[in-house]
């Protein structure tokens, strides 16, 4: 049985702590700092500056609401903002603006963008008043 504590193991690390050979006393750090060994850590990341993580201002939260299009109410799936929402449908729509309805509280928002995802379209619309889309974000995060 190996005995990590007897004389043998001091002795091991002896010889190996007095040993010529070249290529055991080089240190890594030491070729990354005499530039004989590339650092792979440099450069550091960086993040692109046009990611839509980076343009991020307010936490989404998942959630069904209802929407208003042209008069008409449909319930969504999607995820809303204190700045807007994102909502999923079948086909894209044509209408500039909707309204968005959660717990009695509504906003109009306007439609940003839209982009297919899956078998669905994704629209992105943002509050066209800030005030009023903060009081569905309020009706939404809290709790009744």
């Amino acid at each position: 049985m190996y005995d990590a504590f007897g004389n043998g193991a001091r002795l091991r690390y002896l010889n190996r702590r007095t040993r010529k050979d070249e290529v055991t006393k080089f240190s890594p750090s030491f070729g990354v700092h005499a530039g004989l060994i590339p650092d792979p850590n440099w450069p550091p990341v960086q993040f692109p500056d046009n990611s839509v993580a980076m343009q991020r201002k307010h936490r989404r939260v998942a959630c069904t609401f209802s929407l208003q299009v042209d008069g008409k109410k449909t319930v969504v799936n999607g995820d809303v903002s204190v700045g807007g929402a994102m909502f999923l449908l079948a086909t894209s729509l044509a209408a500039p603006e909707v309204t968005i309805e959660i717990r009695g509280h509504s906003a109009l928002a306007r439609i940003l963008s839209s982009n297919i995802r899956g078998q669905a379209v994704a629209h992105h619309a943002q509050f066209v008043d800030p005030e009023e889309g903060a009081k569905v974000w309020k009706a939404l995060t809290s709790a009744k």
